[in-house]
């Protein structure tokens, strides 16, 4: 029976411990750098702010957090290669860096804690590189199978002297040159090998 309640001692404890992420402000074992992004949020609990409203804030703030560090990560690898690539394609990348500021990042997963000693609200946003990139790879195609079916049907009014159809058809790919950017933005944002992802999206932003 004493052997029983132990245990069930331990577990209690075990489970009442913060989590690594929680102590290390968003820096966890099971989550390393060079496998996932992530971005870490705080909020405390007062008197026109109670337990749910700062856990909202909390993941607002983690979400947000983990947007910026996108953007110091590309800020940093654009700042790497400018001298040894083609400046107009640096200058893509870094107007594509600002474009991430509003974005929401799609395959976002979260973790909440709340410490009821300081009542602070805890939340940390994280995604692998690996499904990072996937979902924007994914995304990057369709849009550049939809822009150039645009550009096609814009070709061909063009030729049929339909002028304002083929306006209306060229003038619908710049938002989807926009939503191109970000996508490659934050591919490369996901690859764990700045350099060579670089090189890898150059080629590609050339031909955009």
């Amino acid at each position: 029976m004493n052997t029983i309640v132990a245990l069930l001692s331990l577990s209690v404890v075990v489970l009442a411990e913060k989590p690594d992420w929680v102590s290390n402000y968003g820096k966890s074992a099971s989550l390393p750098d060079q496998l996932y992004l992530t971005g870490f949020g705080m909020n405390k609990v007062s008197k026109d702010n109670d337990r749910a409203k700062s856990l909202q804030k909390a993941v607002e703030s983690a979400r947000s957090n983990l947007i910026q560090s996108i953007r110091v990560s590309l800020q940093s690898t654009i700042g790497t290669v400018t001298e040894e690539r083609d400046q107009r394609v640096s200058s893509y990348f870094s107007s594509a860096t600002q474009a991430t500021s509003s974005l929401e990042i799609q395959g976002l997963d979260l973790k909440t804690y709340f410490d009821d000693d300081e009542e602070m609200s805890y939340a940390l946003a994280y995604v692998s590189r690996e499904k990072l990139a996937t979902i924007y790879g994914e995304k990057e195609t369709k849009l550049r199978k939809e822009i150039r079916q645009r550009l096609v049907t814009g070709k061909r009014y063009e030729e049929q002297g339909a002028r304002p159809k083929a306006l209306d058809e060229y003038l619908l790919c710049y938002p989807l040159f926009r939503q191109l950017e970000e996508a490659q933005a934050i591919l490369l944002a996901a690859k764990t090998s700045a350099m060579k992802a670089f090189e890898e999206l150059e080629g590609e932003v050339s031909k955009d």
